[in-house]
């Protein structure tokens, strides 16, 4: 009998590129990423009231203080492709995350 490359037998085991403990630790570090990735994009509405406060700053000026993340974010997107491209999504992740790191503890 003939089975096409596409197909194995119906009792074959499906092997996955990445298996066990391994497999785990990359879920973990991309779901951390897209964490702290929404963390940032929604931290100004849990501290609003204190930054308004503390800044005396209007609503519109904390709005305009909010999209300041957004506009660095889209301004990112071309260079991040370039680098995915030329780099692959391994070292750029691991860069990437790196810098966000560093990022979030020196602005804590």
């Amino acid at each position: 009998m003939h089975y096409s490359h596409w197909y194995g037998r119906p009792n074959d085991r499906l092997k996955l590129p990445v298996e066990g403990g391994f497999a785990l630790r990359i879920f973990l570090c991309f779901a951390m990423a897209y964490f702290m990735s929404y963390a940032f994009r929604t931290i100004n509405v849990v501290i609003a009231p204190d930054l308004v406060r503390d800044l005396q700053i209007s609503n519109a000026d904390l709005g305009l203080l909010s999209s300041a993340y957004f506009v660095g974010f889209g301004m990112t997107q071309i260079p991040l492709g370039l680098a995915l491209d030329r780099f692959g999504p391994r070292i750029t992740e691991a860069w990437v995350m790196t810098l966000a790191v560093i990022g979030a503890i020196i602005f804590a």
